[in-house]
């Protein structure tokens, strides 16, 4: 497998190498050279000692679950979970997927897959807490090239709700939904909370 980037360069193929356990894929090796056009993928079955490699025709039909069956999808090869309906969803997801380490998703059996707090011991009882929940209406915004950060889109909150909660029910308040105007908005969420 070390092998791989030398012969990719001298070549000019691409290859990607996937391994198969327990009815499941997974990366072995994938090429970070994006500008290669000529793609090989392989699949490495092992029996024992031996390793045997099948060309991947077509990668969508090896991941290609019942679901999507009447319409081609598009799979990242890096990443092996994310499908796209057209490539140029794949592509804008690759831009950000190949900055990354190719991941193996292993998730936990059954039974095995559930988490309980178990320390009660370790637990205070706070007498008030509030919940705050807020949405927004996402408006884009025009790029300013002089800052170092990149600011697309401007979160402008339409509705909020809030909740206050004490141990002591005379200071408990019902909740409290506002989707007034967004230009006063967060003045009334400041006095619904001074209040």
């Amino acid at each position: 497998m070390r092998d791989i980037p030398k012969f990719e360069k001298l070549t000019n193929i691409k290859i990607n190498e996937f391994g198969w356990e327990e009815n499941k894929d997974f990366v072995i090796y994938s090429s970070r050279d994006r500008t290669c056009e000529n793609v090989v993928n392989l699949m490495m079955v092992s029996e024992g000692d031996k390793h045997h490699f099948m060309w991947i025709k077509t990668f969508s039909r090896l991941k290609q679950s019942g679901e999507h069956s009447n319409g081609t999808r598009f799979y990242c090869t890096h990443c092996m979970e994310a499908n796209f309906e057209s490539e140029e969803k794949l592509s804008q997801h690759k831009d950000v997927c190949m900055q990354h380490e190719a991941v193996r998703c292993v998730y936990p059996k059954e039974g095995e897959n559930k988490m309980k707090f178990t320390n009660q011991q370790n637990t205070f009882m706070h007498p008030f807490f509030v919940t705050a929940d807020f949405e927004s209406t996402l408006v884009p915004c025009v790029v300013d090239d002089k800052s170092n950060a990149f600011v697309y889109q401007k979160h402008i909150p339409n509705s909020f709700a809030l909740k206050f909660e004490c141990i002591h029910d005379q200071y408990s308040k019902p909740i409290i939904i506002n989707n007034g105007n967004p230009d006063e908005l967060m003045m009334t969420f400041v006095k619904e909370c001074e209040n």
